[in-house]
């Protein structure tokens, strides 16, 4: 076996080793390898698979704001903050007309809870929300029925 002075020096990006054989070692060249695909940009349809969500957690709060007040209708936006996780950072009503306070309060406290697919940045995210009450009108010429209750309608 030869002993370290019998070795020549190594070419650059080669180790040479006390062996019989030469081993080559290729240079380290980094390379970036993503761990996961990356999450696109908010869009429109992203946006759309919550709005079931919005609408109902706004229709729950208003049909209890119903009990209160009777009569609530009304035009406002939700202005929501998205994570880039799909959370909800922060959720205000932005109201054109008077809304009311307990109802607001329900959905920004419930509002907190939706959940949009995550993206590679955040987002903000405008929702226009139409309080209006669905009066139940009979048919023509069919049989009266018993009045029935107005009921939420969100648009």
């Amino acid at each position: 076996m030869p002993d370290a002075s019998d070795v020549p020096a190594p070419n650059r990006g080669e180790l040479r080793v006390m062996n019989p054989e030469t081993i080559t070692v290729l240079p380290w060249r980094p390379q970036v390898v993503p761990t996961s695909t990356r999450d696109q940009l908010m869009t429109r349809e992203m946006v759309d698979t919550v709005v079931p969500d919005a609408r109902s957690l706004v229709e729950t709060c208003y049909a209890a704001a119903l009990v209160v007040t009777p009569n609530v209708r009304g035009d406002f936006s939700l202005q929501i903050a998205v994570e880039p996780s799909g959370n909800v950072n922060r959720l205000e009503t932005n109201a054109r007309t008077p809304l009311n306070e307990p109802m607001r309060q329900c959905i920004i406290t419930l509002g907190r809870q939706l959940q949009f697919p995550p993206s590679r940045a955040g987002a903000q995210v405008t929702i226009p929300v139409t309080l209006v009450l669905d009066e139940a009108t009979p048919a023509a010429g069919s049989a009266p029925t018993p009045p029935a209750a107005p009921g939420p309608a969100v648009r």
